[in-house]
């Protein structure tokens, strides 16, 4: 900041400056690293002033000594520029015509201005709105004006392309040109795109480059324009490496700014309850066979200390002997039975001594290891009692 001490901020003005600030934070972020690079090559014989697209100075470098010598006090961060209040200046006239300005010495509507000879280029943002001017403030005629020109306009594309990517930082950023070399460059075209495709904003060079106006483009489909839909092109865009494609227009070389990655669902999908008509209750559907769902046991639940494994329930005490019906489980279970290891060790008769079964289970195992017996010879199956 520079000011003269007839020019200090106050406690207030301070405080509206803060907010002033803040609220360009964008445009301020955006063109810092342009400012710092135009001080160090012409700030040695002139400023470079940033203003918002009120006129009003966000930024001073360079030479603002030579503004307090020649009686300048009111160039200073905070102070409004506009064509409106300060008449023909090169901030506000090139906000009011929204083009590169050049105001020569003893054009400017001030007299104490006089001495100086300025150059001014808006700032666009992605929808085409000037949303700030870039100035380049010298003493003495303005000299070679296109060399000026030039260097200010490389500046601002520098500029707009660091807003345009920070607008949208969650969508598809897009930098295409006709030639190769041309990628990575003032002269580039950037486009916006959503992950369906559709096109959210284009640049100023986008629109020469495909020969459309802005208003034409937005809101419009990718694949009319560059001949892929969305999906093609975000694959395409996620390798990282430097494409072609053959358009309507002739062939554009594009590269990724930034391609988003489909997003990983890391998170395991909870265990639905079990229900216990899709339970393989028979031991025959663990072993292979077609499972068939038996009718539920109408035998009364009582504390039982032995749990079944065939079919997953504790089994109530009995009352007599023999089982009024099938060892089943009832309509709702409270659990799921039906673990890994204990399911694969049911699948292996052989194994079965290493389960818990039901003594009803058990006679059914029996039954079905001797039909599937070879005919070599009978064979004994132990069954508990």
């Amino acid at each position: 900041m520079h000011f003269g001490s007839q020019h200090q901020l106050t406690l207030e003005s301070s405080a509206s400056l803060e907010v002033l600030l803040a609220s360009n934070r964008l445009l301020l972020d955006a063109a810092i690293p342009a400012i710092d690079y135009l001080s160090q090559h012409q700030g040695k014989d002139g400023m470079i002033i940033l203003a918002n697209a009120d006129a009003t100075i966000l930024a001073i470098e360079g030479r603002a000594d030579r503004l307090k010598d020649s009686g300048v006090q009111d160039i200073t961060l905070g102070a409004c520029w506009s064509e409106a209040t300060r008449g023909t200046n090169a901030l506000g006239t090139a906000l009011v015509e929204a083009r590169p300005t050049l105001i020569d010495c003893g054009e400017h509507y001030l007299d104490r201005l006089s001495h100086f000879s300025c150059t001014s280029v808006p700032i666009q943002c992605p929808q085409g709105e000037i949303l700030g001017v870039l100035d380049l403030t010298r003493e003495g005629p303005l000299g070679r004006a296109q060399d000026s020109t030039a260097l200010l306009a490389m500046a601002v594309s520098q500029i707009e392309a660091r807003v345009f990517h920070a607008t949208y930082p969650e969508q598809i950023v897009l930098a295409f040109h006709s030639r190769r070399q041309y990628l990575e460059s003032p002269w580039q075209g950037l486009l916006a795109l959503s992950l369906g495709g559709q096109i959210l904003a284009v640049s100023g060079q986008a629109c020469q480059l495909l020969n459309t106006p802005r208003a034409a483009l937005v809101g419009r489909r990718c694949e009319e324009f560059l001949g892929v839909d969305g999906l093609q092109l975000l694959a395409r865009l996620q390798q990282g490496a430097v494409g072609s494609l053959q358009t309507a227009k002739g062939e554009l070389f594009y590269k990724a700014l930034r391609a988003p990655q489909p997003a990983l669902n890391l998170h395991r999908a909870p265990r639905s309850a079990p229900k216990a008509a899709a339970m393989p209750q028979d031991l025959e559907a663990l072993a292979g066979a077609t499972a068939v769902t038996p009718a539920p046991c109408a035998w009364p639940v009582r504390a039982w200390p032995m749990t079944c494994r065939c079919c997953y329930w504790e089994k109530p005490a009995p009352a007599r002997k023999s089982w009024p019906g099938p060892c089943t489980a009832p309509a709702a279970a409270p659990r799921n039975p039906l673990s890994r290891s204990t399911a694969r060790r049911s699948r292996r008769p052989d194994r079965v001594g290493t389960v818990r079964l039901s003594r009803r289970c058990l006679h059914r195992l029996a039954s079905w290891r001797h039909d599937r017996a070879p005919a070599t010879g009978p064979r004994r199956h132990p069954v508990p009692r």
